[in-house]
């Protein structure tokens, strides 16, 4: 039986949760236009996110702490140790994560994995997951309108960048989920226009995300189906195929796409690769840093320390197994990958848990894991330690639990 104290405090998690979803989103874009009020809009552009923010952990502290268990404070020591040792030897291959790295992994990133340990309790409530939807769904909403408004402040600040591609896509895939789990066309409306957003981000990263997601979200989908409705769907599927092939509907689509794209100042880089022009002048390169970093860790098997990936190819690898391996060393670096590969692993294929918390759970493993598999760096990237701390949580779920 929970207190007074406790329920307060769950409700505040939530709160905070929210926040954190729609933090480079529709919080951002709130918070933009608040700034154009008179005498508080530095106050508005600067301050009152963070402050929000702050002020919803010191409310969920109490639910948070009450869900931890004494091996996450061991592993918190673990990485502390690791960072403080980095930063003790200040070693040359290490300066990317002293100068650059280090308080967004400690602060913003590993932090993340308590999110994921305490999450299931909220996720579980079917009544949070739709209102996570919404939310995602206004996300998305505010972002195209963004795109819409050519010329206005607000675009300044978001268009030109395909890394936004990633700030939308968890939102992408989570609208996407309620539309299929809940047979909402408005959500699929919406998650449609927000992945050719994406496309207009020239982002393939977050694409392929994404098409993993609709296969996992839709193979499901159809395994739910009776045997009639699964005739039917295949047949359908089949016909719209044919008629989108046949009736040139795919390239008078694209041609669209691209010149909306070409108006607004934003990527066009996807169409040359959608059109199947794959020796396109888009080359980005990543397969030079990661002959760099195989050669280092060939030379010094047992590793370089954290970011050491930056020294040797000059930007992080792009890839979350070399950076593992060249930075704890072949033995410790395989079992890290081996380690968060059995908890995911682990995880899915527990029978007690519903499909609707692993298509959750899959869509932090896509925005996470995936996602790191083709760009970025673990240090700066607060999915993938969301994803450990659902993963580890799952795993514990007792196979007799309900």
């Amino acid at each position: 039986m929970q207190t007074k104290s406790e329920t307060i405090s769950k409700k505040i998690f939530f709160y905070f949760t929210c926040v954190l979803w729609t933090y480079n989103t529709l919080f951002k874009y709130v918070s933009v236009i608040l700034s154009r009020l008179p005498f508080f809009g530095d106050f508005f552009l600067n301050y009152f996110r963070l402050i929000v923010l702050i002020l919803l952990l010191i409310g969920s502290l109490p639910y948070i702490l009450g869900k931890l268990d004494i091996i996450d404070v061991f592993y918190t020591i673990i990485v502390l140790l690791v960072v403080c040792v980095t930063v003790l030897i200040n070693s040359k291959y290490n300066q990317e994560f002293i100068n650059t790295y280090i308080w967004i992994f400690v602060l913003q990133c590993y932090p993340m994995i308590f999110m994921g340990r305490v999450i299931l309790n909220i996720l579980y409530d079917d009544r949070n997951v739709r209102y996570l939807g919404l939310i995602s769904l206004l996300c998305l909403i505010s972002t195209i309108l963004v795109i819409i408004q050519s010329g206005a402040n607000i675009q300044a600040d978001w268009s030109g960048s395909m890394y936004y591609s990633y700030i939308i896509l968890p939102h992408v895939l989570c609208v996407f989920y309620i539309a299929v789990n809940y047979n909402n066309i408005m959500y699929l409306f919406i998650s449609i226009l927000g992945f050719i957003f994406m496309v207009m981000l020239g982002n393939r990263g977050s694409l392929i995300c994404s098409i993993i997601f609709f296969v996992i979200c839709l193979y499901r989908y159809f395994m739910k189906l009776s045997l009639h409705k699964k005739i039917i769907s295949i047949v359908v599927f089949l016909f719209l195929i044919v008629i989108f092939t046949v009736g040139n509907f795919y390239n008078s689509l694209l041609l669209n796409i691209y010149n909306y794209a070409s108006t607004h100042g934003l990527s066009t880089r996807l169409f040359y690769f959608m059109k199947g022009e794959i020796n396109s002048p888009f080359d980005s390169g990543r397969s030079i840093l990661r002959k760099k970093v195989i050669k280092a860790i060939s030379d010094n098997i047992l590793g370089y320390g954290l970011s050491s990936d930056v020294f040797f190819a000059g930007a992080y690898v792009h890839n979350i197994f070399l950076e593992l391996i060249v930075e704890f060393g072949v033995f410790f670096g395989f079992i890290l990958i081996f380690g968060i590969v059995w908890f995911i692993f682990s995880a899915l294929i527990k029978n007690n848990i519903p499909w609707n918390i692993k298509n959750i759970f899959c869509i932090f493993i896509c925005c996470g894991l995936i996602k790191l598999c083709i760009s970025g760096t673990y240090l700066t990237d607060p999915y993938i330690f969301f994803m450990l701390g659902m993963a580890i949580s799952l795993c514990n779920i007792r196979d007799t639990a309900s």
